[in-house]
């Protein structure tokens, strides 16, 4: 058992964790209603996409592609359907946001394979999770327009906090 520090400051780990659960709020729109929020500066007219559209059909794709492995994980294990909840929802939301810039919904995919055992099925949803927010940092370093950069930003570091929140609930050390 970890001690509290006794210098009186919040621990690396605290401070990390108050960022990350601090921007993925804000990012995926949690609100008591559970309506998303007005997202300032990424509206139709100042979301200029045109020398970024393929970018911007890339993101959608991998946000679509992890959206349908927690859907069918979810489909496929009753028992994770509330832990995959709110991480269905974030990605919904991300596909929301860059459907402003894009204009058409990602093609359809093939439903992906989900593991037998819900255990083993969580670790894939972290694995997803941990290597589209890789995706997406890479992808916000691509962009020709700083709005959508930080967008894609942002979509990165939830899929990192969904991946790190995931991954303890699949037995990780945090």
């Amino acid at each position: 058992m970890r001690t509290p520090s006794t210098t009186g400051l919040p621990t690396r780990r605290a401070v990390v964790t108050g960022l990350t659960t601090t921007a993925v709020l804000a990012v995926t729109g949690c609100s008591p209603d559970g309506d998303l929020p007005d997202l300032p500066g990424l509206d139709d007219e100042q979301l200029d996409p045109d020398p970024d559209l393929v970018l911007v059909r890339r993101v959608s794709r991998d946000e679509q592609g992890v959206l349908d492995l927690v859907s069918a994980t979810r489909k496929t294990h009753r028992e994770l359907r509330a832990t995959l909840a709110g991480t269905a929802a974030g990605h919904r939301a991300h596909l929301e946001l860059v459907r402003v810039a894009d204009g058409e919904p990602p093609r359809p995919r093939r439903t992906p394979k989900v593991a037998e055992q819900p255990g083993r099925a969580l670790e894939d949803v972290v694995r997803a999770e941990r290597m589209l927010a890789g995706r997406h940092a890479r992808s916000a370093l691509e962009a020709d327009s700083g709005r959508l950069a930080r967008a894609i930003a942002s979509m990165s570091a939830a899929a990192a906090q969904q991946g790190s929140v995931l991954g303890t609930s699949a037995g990780e050390e945090p």
